[in-house]
């Protein structure tokens, strides 16, 4: 049967309107982590959850492109990739990946 790793899927991550989301319907109070999730895009996707916080996230680029996405910190973070790291102001992600290009992001 197919369906229940769907369902864990869904709960972890979401990217069907090509907007990642991360643990949109997991209780924020129960820890989690999940590894290279495949996401819309081409996008491999890996989050941890602890202590009701989203810690880190990694998204790997298999194709580049442009990667959408929503953080779980309403202040934004940052970005830590091949050309450095940059401050995000807004919890909207919009940016231009290169193919085999890794981005980690944090509060």
């Amino acid at each position: 049967n197919f369906a229940l790793p769907v369902v864990v899927n869904e709960c972890l991550m979401q990217s069907y309107n090509g907007a990642i989301r991360l643990f949109p319907n997991w209780p924020m109070e129960q820890d989690a982590e999940f590894h290279n999730l495949r996401a819309v895009g081409a996008f491999l996707v890996s989050a941890l959850l602890k202590n009701g916080k989203v810690t880190q996230v990694k998204i790997v680029s298999e194709a580049g492109g442009k990667l959408r996405m929503i953080l779980p910190w309403p202040n934004g973070g940052t970005v830590t990739s091949g050309q450095g790291k940059t401050k995000l102001t807004s919890p909207e992600v919009e940016m231009a990946t290169v193919k085999g290009e890794t981005l980690i992001f944090k509060p």
